[in-house]
């Protein structure tokens, strides 16, 4: 039972449950995507901060006129570096060779991938030495280099080998850089090649769900918290039209019998407080029931209901109540005095008379007419609700035994 309730409620609101989803969805599309973008940043800032210290590492040898270490296995004598005294020997008989900032790098790159997963690349369209070709992905971005940009280059990219970020920034030739590369043509200030850096995206990708998760189950929350409100909302809104409707009648529109006793009392206790009259209007159609028998019950719905707004529309004040009583009569709760009291009545009687509804059943005109009493008093201990509408239904009856069509008001 409540699961078909529920159920019930979801296909009420289904619509603004469909926008809330797509709100909720959307925003939880874009604070992923801002965290993908943040996740690129922190790489990002990694990788500048490794190319920086590379930079310094060779600056630091360039500045030193290149250094020299023993020849050995891992350091034999550099065949593309063409320069003077590029080997020597000491003194004492040891073979140095001369490690420029080229050879440097590529050492320290080949000593970062042996130790960690970090590998950095240096590269150039204009080379020295053919195993420092670049790949694909550097290719396009030195070719962006020469052509219309040297801003660095940082992206997420997947291959047959997997996911990896990526970064690469020009390198520049220094005054210090032109004693190896003057030979290939270059000027100061022009772009030698660039730098690569390669991680592979494992740990950048697992700090990016580490903020997912929560950006999800937050979402997730948010739209959880939605749809009870939505839920709870069409609930209550049913109860409430519910509730009206049980003081609604269906045929006319106005209040029922149900709503004019319960209003009937507040108003009473109202006036009673403020030691103010009240009034009690009963209005009944003459000959209601031959209309049914001349015109048809369809007919006679209709005539019920623009009985009703007829009656109605001469209601002016907010808190004067006009509800059906039952059948073909009316009752009509007024804040006012007798005179007031009359006045409506005699309003009310009038303009039904000249609506011009046929009544073909009617005995006493060939138009629609209603028979109208009033009663009005100051509720006080010493008189019961009840009295007030007892008096405005005689004074309705005498206007009944005085040939229908006039309004009878009767004093207490």
């Amino acid at each position: 039972m409540v699961w078909r309730d529920i159920k019930a409620d979801l296909i009420a609101v289904k619509k603004l449950l469909l926008v809330w989803l797509l709100l909720i969805s959307a925003s939880l599309f874009f604070n992923m995507l801002i965290a993908k973008e943040q996740t690129l940043e922190l790489a990002t800032d990694r990788a500048e901060s490794i190319f920086s210290l590379i930079k310094l590492v060779r600056k630091w040898n360039a500045l030193h006129g290149r250094v020299y270490v023993p020849i050995t296995e891992a350091s034999p004598p550099n065949p593309y570096l063409k320069i003077p005294r590029r080997d020597i020997e000491t003194v004492d008989g040891q073979q140095l060779t001369m490690i420029n900032p080229a050879y440097m790098t590529r050492q320290l790159a080949e000593l970062a991938l042996s130790e960690t997963n970090l590998k950095f690349h240096l590269t150039s369209l204009n080379l020295i030495r053919p195993k420092n070709m670049a790949d694909e992905w550097e290719m396009k971005v030195l070719t962006r280099f020469e052509k219309d940009s040297s801003e660095p280059v940082a992206e997420m990219v997947t291959d047959s080998k997997g996911s990896y970020f990526r970064y690469m920034a020009p390198l520049r030739v220094r005054s210090e850089c032109m004693a190896c590369h003057r030979e290939q043509g270059y000027m100061e200030g022009d772009i030698l090649g660039g730098l690569s850096i390669t991680v592979p995206a494992e740990v950048f990708l697992e700090l990016e769900l580490n903020r997912l998760h929560p950006l999800i189950a937050m979402h997730l929350i948010l739209f959880v918290i939605g749809m009870t409100f939505l839920l709870y909302f069409e609930r209550y809104n049913r109860s409430k039209g519910e509730a009206e409707l049980a003081y609604i009648d269906a045929l006319t529109g106005i209040n029922n019998r149900r709503s004019f006793e319960r209003q009937f009392k507040i108003e009473w206790n109202r006036a009673k407080r403020r030691k103010e009259p009240l009034s009690i209007i009963m209005i009944d159609i003459d000959y209601f029931k031959n209309y049914n028998d001349t015109h048809g019950h369809q007919m006679g719905d209709q005539c019920l209901a623009d009985v009703a707004a007829l009656i109605h529309s001469v209601l002016k004040r907010p808190g004067d109540i006009l509800a059906r009583y039952g059948g073909e009569e009316f009752v009509a709760i007024l804040s006012t005095d007798s005179e007031g009291a009359q006045l409506i009545g005699n309003e009310m009687q009038a303009i039904v008379e000249n609506s011009g509804i046929e009544n073909l059943g009617s005995l006493v005109s060939k138009g629609l007419t209603i028979s109208v009493g009033i009663s009005t008093d100051n509720p006080s201990k010493d008189l019961y609700p009840d009295e007030l509408v007892a008096r405005a239904d005689k004074a309705l009856y005498q206007a009944k035994t005085r040939g229908r069509n006039c309004v009878v008001y009767l004093n207490n």
